[in-house]
């Protein structure tokens, strides 16, 4: 999609051309966040850029605009004022608004709303049970630490909510921010996803979590890397 051209925007004037998918193009008129994603090896100022759905359709067609991806690809042409405005209407919101629209996600996929924060340290695999266990009621902090990484995310332009499993009523999430190195292929800014399936895990009362976190599965789970960070230890 790449090209060097101008473009007289009836808006902005003459400006850079930029190219976007016809669903990014669109959030400008609709001003409802579809997400923005590019690739990260670019030096381009305004690199081609694309929405969620186009980035879905994309990693499953192994990063090459074929098939599906490049049907619904629909590439506009933006001057590069509207494509940057584009890029701070779509890049990632708020925490807040964040959760309210993984809140929205959860609910679409026909799982609970009510979401709780955990990290490596509250829960492990039992191959005994067969069953994920989390220590409950989880910390309060969590939830400052959800937030303290959240923005670290934002800062990377990469973070994620991952839905791990559910609890009574609740949804146990954690948040992920990661290094821009430690993502391969087609790199995402906020991505919402849910384990599949989403399988019911066991309550640990906390006053039992101790002898828990001596257990050999507990340290196993400590040492895996399964996608689920560790709360970050102070510094000093």
């Amino acid at each position: 999609m790449t090209d060097s051209r101008t473009v007289d925007c009836e808006r902005h004037g003459s400006q850079p051309a930029a190219f976007v998918c016809q669903h990014v193009a669109q959030s400008l008129i609709s001003r409802e966040r579809v997400g923005f994603f590019w690739p990260r090896d670019t030096e381009e100022e305004r690199p081609d850029a694309w929405c969620s759905a186009c980035n879905e359709r994309v990693a499953q067609s192994d990063g090459e605009w074929v098939g599906s991806a490049a049907e619904h690809l629909g590439a506009k042409l933006l001057c590069g004022r509207c494509y940057d405005e584009a890029r701070g209407l779509n890049l990632i919101p708020p925490f807040d608004e964040a959760l309210s629209t993984f809140r929205r996600f959860l609910r679409s996929q026909g799982h609970p709303d009510r979401v709780v924060w955990a990290f490596r340290e509250d829960m492990y695999y039992s191959r005994q049970g067969d069953q994920y266990r989390v220590s409950w009621p989880l910390p309060h902090k969590n939830e400052g630490v959800a937030r303290m990484l959240f923005e670290v995310g934002q800062r990377r332009d990469l973070v994620g909510l991952h839905a791990l499993f559910y609890l009574n009523d609740y949804v146990v999430a954690t948040v992920e921010a990661p290094e821009p190195d430690e993502i391969q292929g087609w790199s995402e800014n906020l991505k919402l996803s849910v384990r599949s399936p989403l399988v019911e895990a066991e309550a640990i009362r906390r006053f039992l979590w101790p002898f828990h976190r001596r257990s050999l599965e507990y340290r196993r789970s400590q040492e895996l890397e399964w996608g689920v960070p560790q709360r970050p230890r102070p510094s000093g």
